[in-house]
């Protein structure tokens, strides 16, 4: 009886391993088969043959994610013709603007996205004359702080590199890319994640629009290069007289000009904020956090 149901026990273990071996192939074949999920690895070389990698990643993705939503359709088009408005003249009307934006900016919204005032903002941003220019000496990057005719402030981030440009090195190496706040902009409207400062990039003549009305602070931050043109390399942080910000042939300087909230908001840290030290974030330790 015991030699009987040993040997049961032993055939059913054996159809049972045999009934895993059929599923787990199955299943692998299955996989294989599938054009939805047979994806392409990508490289990862951050050049510009990324892109073409994206868009062989999107051929492969299921019908179902290349359907528009009708719901999103209204949506789109009333963010949209928020910035199919008129142009911004004259500083009159760019002092409109900023009462308009200054009313609209609260603890849960940081920028208007409707009845055209969003296009408007961002072409004063753009072209408003500029009054005053400084430096801007918080923070860890140089950044001038440009006032307005109107009397309106803004951050300008000058440009560094060029797009296509690959910064090797560790996640504090090199220098902030000035594009990266108006597309972190452009992001959060389409997201409806309304605590991203708006942002636009702005070109400025060094000799025609800053020197004129340039602080004597910001005069002393200034020298000539080898080439006997004249840079900045500004106040902050980990500014560096040897880091300088030119101009192009033109003459002109291309950066992000960022609306400055002259408003007292309460701040919340994010919690996915990283360490830039050997310290390290509770979620860079905490794999479950």
């Amino acid at each position: 009886m015991s030699l009987n149901y040993a040997f049961s026990f032993s055939v059913f273990l054996l159809v049972l391993v045999v009934l895993n071996i059929y599923f787990f192939y199955t299943l692998n074949t299955i996989n294989k088969k599938s054009p939805k999920f047979n994806v392409p690895k990508l490289r990862v070389d951050l050049t510009t043959n990324v892109f073409q990698d994206i868009y062989e990643y999107l051929n492969y993705l299921p019908n179902q994610y290349k359907n528009k939503n009708s719901k999103f359709m209204p949506i789109q088009k009333k963010l949209i013709n928020s910035f199919n408005t008129s142009r911004v003249t004259n500083p009159a009307h760019a002092q409109h603007t900023w009462v308009e934006v200054d009313n609209w900016v609260s603890n849960i919204s940081l920028f208007p996205h409707e009845d055209g005032i969003g296009g408007k903002m961002l072409h004063a941003l753009q072209s408003t004359p500029i009054a005053l220019v400084d430096n801007a000496p918080k923070g860890t990057q140089l950044k001038l702080l440009l006032l307005l005719e109107g009397n309106q402030k803004l951050y300008f981030k000058p440009k560094r590199y060029n797009l296509e440009h690959v910064i090797n090195g560790k996640i504090y190496a090199g220098f902030d890319r000035h594009n990266s706040e108006v597309f972190a902009y452009y992001l959060a409207m389409v997201l409806n994640f309304k605590w991203i400062p708006p942002s636009v990039i702005r070109k400025v003549h060094l000799d025609n629009d800053i020197l004129p009305v340039a602080t004597s602070g910001l005069r002393k931050t200034m020298l000539k290069n080898s080439k006997g043109t004249l840079c900045i390399y500004g106040k902050c942080f980990y500014c560096k007289i040897n880091e300088t910000v030119c101009p192009d042939d033109n003459g002109e300087v291309e950066g992000a000009a960022i609306l400055y909230l002259d408003k007292q908001l309460k701040v919340y840290k994010s919690p996915w904020r990283r360490s830039y030290n050997a310290k390290k974030m509770e979620w860079e330790i905490d794999r479950d956090y």
